[in-house]
């Protein structure tokens, strides 16, 4: 198609400008143009709704994005808080809990030995 552009001699004749096949015949063409001469109605007017239509709808599709980023952000903060482990806290946990060891092992050896004492005594 549009190697048939290009080229006028076969291009241009597949242009419905008239109604009627008749050579001359821009009665197509005028009654579009009646329709762009209306009062406020030119190329140029149509052109400037379209770029603000695109404009406006380009505007509120990045301020919904914006908006979807804060709500995944909200949920994801809610997430951590519900289900997130404290490092902090499960640090403290961890060296309680070795401490805890530690002294159970003291109290094991200590009786291992106190037992190995008395059956050197008896």
């Amino acid at each position: 198609m549009t190697s048939d552009i290009k080229n006028l001699d076969t291009g241009l004749h597949k242009i419905a400008a008239g109604l009627q096949a008749a050579i001359g015949n821009g009665e197509n063409a005028n009654s579009l143009s009646d329709i762009f001469n209306q009062e406020g109605n030119n190329i140029e007017s149509e052109f400037r709704k379209i770029v603000t239509s695109v404009g406006a709808e380009s505007s509120r599709s990045q301020q919904m994005k914006n908006n979807q980023d804060v709500v995944l952000k909200q949920l994801n903060t809610l997430d951590r808080s519900v289900s997130g482990v404290s490092l902090d806290e499960e640090m403290a946990n961890l060296i309680k809990y070795q401490q805890s060891y530690a002294a159970a092992a003291k109290y094991i050896n200590k009786t291992d030995e106190l037992l190995q004492t008395l059956m050197t005594i008896v």
